[in-house]
């Protein structure tokens, strides 16, 4: 059974026509990380808030832990939820050293049980050797380690982080995700983050809840986001993909696009002749001299280790030709108006509609 069950949630603010959240439900298991992804705008943050007590719901129940906080009679009132929250921008006490804002929320304790929880929670965010520093002597990443530590020390049933990585410079980025994901799984802690970057999401997420105008779009796995897109804003929101519109044939068997026709593809499930698209990832396709599939290039974009090759396809097609990206080895030699011949495998095209 989930351990957190969000039911057909809604917002509505007034004077706004269309909802902010729009009947958005899913579910988290216990100690799993869950990350509410989207642009800006899209109502994740609004989702986080409702979940955190900070705003009451138009519509819709939660529950945690077979109990819920909010309900079609009843909201629980934010301190009552048992929910941590960690705050984009940190939110610590700055006269507060990092001991006393880890213990700032414990309540109904004996001091000395209050201290053998601040120790835990230090070790678990390896700042031992800070308990006396105040907040302005410690890097971004620290503190952002101090804000979960403060909001896990109670023993949330969940815990809520909005954009914790949106005030880390970037090249302590790659070393945060790690260590929030770390700390939350040593913590076997249940958590929802928001964010709005795909790399903090598939870095630390277990499961992803895509959102759009306010509505839920995809809930998967980051692989299974990945390489199964359910549309086409998902399929290019969370990463480069090329779009190519097809028409299924007359046997259901291939579709004919404008890059050439594929066959032995999993889910054509469209009538003969309706139109799909399809979505292919550019590391998914293999440049070769005997590839199948050709184009003229436009572009080449070098990226270091490998290089984006920017083409139009010539396939033997009735529909207006496409562009294409394909990424390519830095060793490949290849120029502007030159020919390149590619192979995609069917195995690795998605049909999205």
């Amino acid at each position: 059974m989930s351990f957190i069950h969000i039911n057909n949630l809604t917002k509505r603010f007034e004077g706004n026509l269309a909802p902010a959240v729009d009947q958005i439900s899913f579910s988290i298991n216990k100690g799993e990380i869950v990350s509410l992804l989207g642009p800006s705008g899209c109502g994740k943050t609004t989702a986080l808030r409702m979940i955190a007590g900070f705003e009451n719901p138009s519509g819709g129940t939660i529950q945690v832990d077979q109990r819920y906080i909010v309900s079609e009679s009843d909201v629980t009132p934010a301190e009552k939820r048992g929910i941590g929250m960690v705050f984009q921008e940190h939110a610590l006490f700055p006269h507060m050293t990092v001991a006393k804002n880890i213990m700032f929320g414990l309540k109904n304790m004996r001091r000395s049980q209050k201290i053998k929880r601040v120790n835990e929670m230090l070790e678990l965010v390896e700042l031992e050797d800070y308990a006396d520093m105040i907040p302005s002597r410690l890097s971004g990443g620290q503190q952002q380690r101090v804000a979960i530590a403060r909001a896990l020390a109670p023993k949330p049933h969940v815990i809520l982080l909005d954009e914790p990585f949106s005030n880390i410079d970037a090249s302590l980025r790659e070393k945060m995700r790690f260590d929030i994901s770390s700390i939350l799984k040593k913590a076997n802690a249940t958590a929802i983050i928001v964010t709005h970057d795909q790399k903090d999401a598939f870095a630390v997420a277990d499961k992803i809840v895509v959102m759009k105008d306010g509505t839920i779009q995809q809930v998967s796995t980051p692989k299974e986001l990945y390489r199964c897109p359910s549309n086409c804003f998902v399929a290019q929101f969370v990463g480069k993909t090329n779009l190519l519109q097809g028409v299924v044939s007359k046997d259901g068997q291939s579709i004919n696009t404008s890059v050439g026709t594929f066959d032995q593809l999993e889910g054509i499930l469209q009538p003969a002749l309706s139109k799909v698209m399809l979505s292919i990832r550019p590391e998914n396709i293999a440049v070769s001299e005997t590839g199948r599939y050709s184009g003229c290039v436009d572009r080449i974009v070098y990226g270091g280790d490998s290089q984006e090759i920017h083409l139009t396809a010539e396939g033997h097609s009735s529909l207006a030709p496409t562009p294409l990206l394909i990424n390519a080895p830095i060793s490949f030699d290849i120029e502007v108006n030159e020919q390149v011949r590619f192979d995609i495998s069917s195995k690795d095209i998605t049909v999205i509609e």
